[in-house]
């Protein structure tokens, strides 16, 4: 079996893998390297950022070996000095410097650990600047290649390392016709040489649950049998959309109504930071303090429960999504999901959720599609039926195959 390491800090270095703490490239990496276990294909390496539980639960492996890579404490002081003059400088756009220095500590870290071994294959996962892990090193000519979560938002000035680039893999057909196309700051890149991966969950995990596993947090939730739960579930920001949601629910006249909110402003933190968008979310909500509930973040692990406890997922993103997971993970545990034509969304749920225009109706036609839903047993079991159905595109078992068949 090839020997292929695969590099996944965020440009956060928050998120480590296995995925303790969340982060969508995280768990996605997790469900690769799971699959792997189950049937063998790769005899994979991984650098991840140190993290406690992440470790403990690393050692379940037989064909990952992990290198742990710690932030010294002087490395985590100096990012929080950074951190804290980005947010008076650059306010909302300051989240990628909140551990910048200690990302450069991964880089090095990295760079070491290719330098002192050989590999088949390398793996980027993601963050542009890990692009600095490969460059110059001509050993890796022609073995390096990049999984693009997202649309890609810098060249890390390494244009020429970007170019060597033996295949680029996207999430979605939306991610590679912006990257061919030459509308990210990825450079323009030979068509054939891009191939799209799309995402995959763990049916295993993501499933249909009995009533006794959702109770406790139901009541923990202080929810009711009788309420109807509309569950957000996300990172608490414009591009979510949890405003949308919220003006939507104001439009519906029922007092069963609830609105499960979970995140957080930054993935894997259950503090809320107060941005300008929170304190706008704060006005909106007064008068609707009663029929809201925040759970801040939620670790993975519990998010089945989460979705088994909903009656429908409102997901409406507003920026480009370049894929989406929840929208499967919702489908998977029978939630019914409504959504946006955003990004690489609708490739991913076909007809199979309620997608909607991000357009000037968008928050009537949220409000009137809870109510269709909720009001209409048909549709509802329709959806929850079709749903089901489309998620079995995505089992993770084989995830692991279909990466090596592409590399």
């Amino acid at each position: 079996m090839e020997k292929v390491l695969i590099l996944t800090s965020d440009s956060n270095t928050g998120y480590p893998v296995p995925a303790t703490k969340g982060g969508a490239v995280s768990e996605l990496v997790e469900n690769i390297i799971d699959s792997n276990e189950k049937n063998p294909v790769f005899n994979f390496e991984l650098v991840s950022i140190y993290e406690e539980k992440a470790e403990k639960k690393a050692k379940k492996y037989n064909y990952t070996k992990f290198h742990w890579c710690t932030p010294r404490t002087i490395v985590n002081s100096l990012d929080k000095v950074i951190f804290k003059i980005a947010k008076l400088l650059l306010k909302e756009r300051s989240k990628s410097f909140k551990s910048m220095l200690a990302l450069i500590q991964y880089i090095l870290f990295a760079r070491k650990i290719l330098k002192n071994n050989t590999y088949d294959k390398v793996i980027i996962e993601n963050t542009m600047l890990l692009f600095w892990t490969v460059r110059g090193l001509k050993k890796y000519q022609g073995k390096y290649y990049y999984h693009a979560h997202n649309l890609p938002s810098t060249n890390a000035f390494l244009k020429k390392t970007l170019l060597n680039t033996t295949k680029v893999l996207t999430v979605s057909e939306f991610v590679k016709k912006r990257v061919s196309a030459g509308k990210t700051k990825f450079p323009k890149f030979d068509n054939k040489k891009i191939v799209v991966f799309q995402n995959r969950i763990d049916l295993n995990n993501f499933r249909i649950l009995n009533n006794f596993e959702t109770e406790k947090l139901q009541q923990k939730f202080g929810l009711n049998k009788t309420d109807k739960v509309i569950l957000f579930a996300g990172r608490i920001s414009w591009e979510k959309g949890i405003d949308k949601l919220i003006d939507a629910v104001k439009k519906i006249n029922s007092n069963n109504i609830k609105i499960l909110i979970v995140g957080s402003t930054l993935h894997g933190e259950n503090k809320v930071r107060k941005t300008k968008y929170i304190k706008k979310l704060e006005d909106k909500i007064h008068d609707l303090n009663s029929k809201i509930i925040f759970t801040g973040y939620i670790s993975y692990e519990i998010m089945p429960v989460v979705y088994n406890l909903a009656d429908i997922a409102v997901l409406p993103s507003m920026w480009e999504e370049p894929a989406g997971l929840t929208p499967l993970e919702a489908m998977a545990c029978g939630t019914p999901v409504i959504t946006t034509d955003s990004g690489g969304i609708p490739e991913y749920v076909g007809k199979s959720a309620v997608v909607l225009k991000r357009n000037t109706n968008l928050v009537s036609d949220i409000a009137r599609n809870i109510t269709n839903l909720l009001n209409d047993k048909e549709l509802y079991e329709l959806y929850r039926s079709e749903g089901l159905s489309r998620v079995q595109l995505y089992n993770s078992n084989n995830y692991a195959e279909e990466l090596r068949k592409i590399l």
